[in-house]
């Protein structure tokens, strides 16, 4: 690289620009040795790697979401009777939930059914419910002061 150097920066500016040019085109020419190979393909041309060349996926390839460590959403139903609520305040239902966990922060949310009236009654009883805790299958509600009179059904989702 100093004989580039020194042909283009010193003395007669033609001469040096001829060999410099000369010069140029023979590194240029012999950059590359073209016995060497990348993934067994010769450098004597240009080269086309594909996934599989370098150990990539291929561009048809869609990953789930556990491949990629993205969260999951697990939707789970049930059903918070009139009749299942504890006798005292705060007042407590366990309802079983098959596949939540312990460590599982889900969502809660009413699913009403029914007529109009049923809805609003339905409402009405889930503004009571104060508080939920999960365990392994089953989920706690608490209503701090008044119970629901009517039943409600909710659905869960939990992401993970």
């Amino acid at each position: 690289m100093s004989d580039i150097v020194s042909l283009y920066t010193s003395g007669n500016d033609a001469v040096n620009r001829a060999g410099f040019n000369e010069k140029f085109t023979e590194i240029n020419t012999n950059a590359v040795p073209t016995a060497r190979k990348i993934n067994n393909k010769a450098l004597s041309s240009d080269i086309s790697l594909t996934a599989a060349d370098v150990g990539a996926r291929p561009d048809t390839w869609t990953p789930t979401p556990g491949e990629i460590g993205a969260a999951t959403v697990a939707v789970y139903t049930a059903t918070l009777t009139a009749a299942g609520w504890s006798q005292t305040a705060p007042y407590t239902q366990t309802v079983s939930i098959e596949g939540i966990g312990e460590t599982d922060s889900p969502i809660f949310g009413p699913a009403y059914t029914g007529t109009n009236d049923e809805k609003i009654a339905q409402c009405e009883a889930w503004n009571m419910v104060n508080e939920a805790d999960t365990a392994s299958g089953s989920v706690t509600f608490t209503c701090f002061e008044d119970k629901p009179g009517v039943d409600i059904n909710i659905q869960i989702k939990a992401v993970r």
